[in-house]
């Protein structure tokens, strides 16, 4: 009986195969109908293609092999299954068979088909959440990146590009790649870690609060406004003419940090002690020309000295006065100003006394402005500097000048006489300059003493026609104040320019 059941089965394989239908795909069995031909009864072609058993014919036993076929029972048994590219075939044979059993072996499907085939450790047909593209598991750090599994990027370590937990290197994550020339990286600035992902350390260029850093200047010495120790320096104030501290008017209460005598090195003339300790310099721009008044709060039973100078600050500025006390509590000084100027104070303390520079130390400043200088008359005479002066005048009248002053050479004074005074504070011989016109005669004269009187027989009397500047000079006491009046004569056809040049040297 056996014998007769493979017989048979053998003669179905050749009839099917002598009918012309194709073979399946390569590695199974089976026959294929899906260009249109015909099935063996009780085959039918299914919708994969290829013969099948139809409902409610089969029998008993199981195919084996590639494309195998199920033993042949009884007649009206159940449908054969199979696997593989090609189902195994239902027996045939008599009633109540049993169905037959699925065919085994068959070759393998492709990665990506959406199935699961042997070697795979899963197939979603792409990638998923548990799934890479390749059939294998998805897990950050196997290489393959994968959007889908939550993945930015996936180099299976740390890269330039890729972190080793599958995100994008950027400096700021909170981690340390070193691919990505990442020192370190706490997720931010730290104690030990700057905000661009390198090592914190003063003298790196990068300020980082988080250590307590006040500036980050790459350097390692001191004085250049960022210390060794990453700390602000504060520039000394009050030291020398750079830092000087600026007074107002009214009162004023000034910290200073200066640590050196920069500037008054010698004994000034006012003090009969030397200096001692730093000297601090103040100063003052006029707001409008007049008397300026210094008043120095101090300790009594101390002498401190203080010293002004006009424009010029420091080492060989010419003095405009000199103050020094011991016994009282304030010590004063005035100087004239002119509007625009700037004005310096150096004070000291001095080995008279036991009490050293106050610091705060108080300042009041008064500035009692002089009437408009228009060179009109005495009581608006224009104040003289040294150095170059220029000169513009509103005189309309002639008010002190002589008809015909002694120097002139019997030339009568025309127009205004323009008046300007000078009150020096050191004694001593003093020359002028005045700048003129070439062919016409100027006249200046200079004296002390009560202003507009006495010209008859003044200190100085000079007048020129040919050159374009007349010269004189005369000896002046410290305190004692100078008027100068010029005007323009009857000789030549230029008159008193406006303004003019007058250098006091």
């Amino acid at each position: 009986m056996r014998t007769h059941l493979f017989a048979s089965s053998a003669l179905v394989v050749s009839a099917l195969f002598s009918l012309g239908c194709s073979s399946g795909p390569s590695g199974g069995g089976g026959v294929s109908c899906a260009d249109g031909g015909t099935c063996p009864s009780p085959l039918v072609c299914g919708q994969s293609g290829f013969c099948e058993q139809p409902p409610g014919v089969g029998g008993s036993g199981a195919g084996t092999g590639t494309g195998g076929f199920g033993a042949f029972g009884g007649s009206a048994g159940s449908a054969g299954s199979g696997t593989g590219s090609f189902g195994g075939f239902g027996a045939f044979g008599g009633s109540a068979g049993s169905a037959g059993s699925a065919g085994s072996g068959g070759g393998s499907g492709f990665c990506g088909d959406g199935n699961q085939d042997p070697g795979e450790d899963c197939d979603e047909a792409g990638n998923t959440s548990y799934c890479d593209a390749n059939c294998t598991h998805a897990e950050c750090g196997d290489g393959t990146y994968n959007s889908a599994a939550g993945e930015e990027c996936d180099t299976a370590s740390n890269s330039a590009t890729c972190d080793y937990d599958c995100t994008l290197a950027k400096c700021g994550d909170g981690y340390a790649n070193s691919s990505a020339n990442e020192q370190c990286d706490d997720g931010g600035e730290s104690s030990t870690c700057n905000a661009n992902c390198t090592t914190s350390k003063c003298g790196d260029g990068i300020k980082n609060v988080t250590t307590d850093e006040e500036c980050d200047d790459f350097g390692t010495t001191n004085d250049d406004d960022c210390s060794s120790t990453c700390k602000i320096e504060v520039a000394a104030v009050g030291e020398d003419c750079a830092s000087a501290i600026a007074l107002n008017l009214g009162p004023n209460t000034l910290n200073w940090t200066a640590s050196v005598n920069n500037y008054l090195l010698t004994t000034p003339s006012c003090s009969s002690s030397s200096t001692t300790g730093p000297d601090v310099v103040f100063s003052y721009t006029a707001a409008s020309t007049g008397s300026l008044k210094f008043d120095i709060s101090k300790p009594t039973s101390t002498r401190w000295v203080a010293t002004t100078s006009e424009t010029t600050c420091g080492l060989g500025a010419t003095q405009l006065s000199c103050i020094s006390d011991y016994s009282l509590s304030t010590m004063s000084t005035s100087i004239n100003v002119t509007a625009g100027n700037t004005y310096y104070l150096y004070l000291a303390d001095t080995t008279s006394g036991s009490n050293p520079l106050s610091n705060p130390v108080s300042i009041n400043l008064t500035l009692t402005s002089a009437p408009s200088a228009t060179g009109e008359d005495c009581a608006t005479a224009i104040p003289l500097k040294l150095g170059s002066n220029t000169i513009n005048w509103t005189a309309t009248q002639k008010n002190y000048m002589p008809s015909s002053p002694t120097c002139a050479n019997s030339y009568n004074t025309v127009g205004p006489d323009v008046v300007m005074s000078y009150t020096p504070t050191t004694s001593g011989t003093r020359s002028y300059t005045i700048t003129k016109p070439s062919s016409t005669r100027w006249v200046a004269l200079v004296d002390d003493g009560t202003c507009g009187v006495g010209l008859t027989s003044p200190l100085v009397c000079t007048s020129d026609f040919s050159a374009t500047s007349m010269y004189g000079s005369t000896y002046m006491y410290s305190g004692t104040t100078y008027y100068f009046y010029i005007a323009d004569t009857d000789s030549g056809s230029n008159p008193l320019s406006n303004p003019f040049t007058l250098t006091l040297n």
